[in-house]
């Protein structure tokens, strides 16, 4: 494993960049998000149905 640091500032693309081109495996947040499947979309909401509130419910 290797180390581990946070780059906030502007020079952190070209940083990557340079990293990868002489082939050092580096990974990101944004590649993992990147990486995750797309979500399926939420069905259609149903039929409204009645509910009856308990004493104390407002």
């Amino acid at each position: 494993m290797g180390n581990r640091f946070t780059l906030t500032t502007w020079r952190r693309d070209g940083l990557i960049a340079r990293l990868r081109a002489r082939t050092f495996t580096v990974a990101t947040l944004d590649d993992a998000l990147d990486a995750l499947p797309v979500l399926p979309s939420a069905p259609a909401p149903g039929e409204l149905l009645p509910r009856t509130l308990a004493s104390g419910d407002a």
